[in-house]
């Protein structure tokens, strides 16, 4: 018959292990989609505002 206290402690440590995995995965992914869609906002909100100079530029260059 195993020992109460190591039955304890082996459950311990493997509620501890599952938690920590669970814990790490989990904020990985968190981390991964807030990073990707800040990035992806960042992006169109600089491009939306580098397109429209970019359109400008030939007009300048032309004389009506």
């Amino acid at each position: 018959m195993i020992h109460e206290s190591t039955l304890q402690s082996t459950l311990q440590s493997t509620l501890q292990s599952n938690l920590e995995s669970t814990l790490e995965s989990t904020l990985q992914s968190n981390l991964e989609s807030t990073l990707q869609s800040n990035l992806q906002s960042t992006l169109q909100s600089t491009l939306q505002s580098i397109n429209p100079r970019i359109h400008h530029v030939p007009n300048h260059s032309f004389p009506t």
